[in-house]
């Protein structure tokens, strides 16, 4: 990740997002296979970010 505006701490809630939609096969119920996601930056809240938020 290169921004600073997403606390690291939230970088496995994006990871878990990631591994939950490729298990349930979104694309048109075929396998999800040799994924690669860039994480650059995001935007978040201190009081009201949620893990939620960022696995969606």
């Amino acid at each position: 990740m290169v921004g600073t505006n997403v606390d690291r701490v939230f970088v496995p809630s994006v990871e878990k997002g990631v591994r939950q939609v490729c298990r349930e096969r979104v694309l048109a119920g075929c396998n999800i296979v040799d994924v690669n996601v860039d994480f650059y930056d995001g935007k978040m809240h201190p009081v009201d970010s949620k893990d939620i938020a960022f696995q969606i």
